[in-house]
């Protein structure tokens, strides 16, 4: 199940984004949207896992806490229309 991942700090890394989903389950992947240009982080991400009842779990773990001051938004992904 792919999780997004919204309102990071700035500093959080992709290893910093699975070793915090890890405490719910397996994470299969973990990665931080950066802007093309820059290479700023965008402040979120994409953390993938293969167990649904895991993800489900990391959800509400992670929805509403606070990760330097700032509150996560983790929600299932929606997917991604193509052209």
């Amino acid at each position: 199940m792919r999780l997004f991942v919204g309102g990071l700090p700035r500093r959080v890394r992709s290893v910093d984004l699975r070793e915090a989903f890890q405490q719910w389950g397996a994470v299969k992947d973990a990665y931080l949207l950066t802007n093309r240009e820059t290479g700023e982080s965008r402040c979120c991400g994409f953390v993938e896992m293969p167990n649904e009842a895991e993800a489900l779990a990391a959800i509400r773990g992670v929805y509403g806490q606070l990760w330097d001051d700032r509150e996560i938004n983790c929600q299932i992904a929606r997917e991604r229309k193509r052209a």
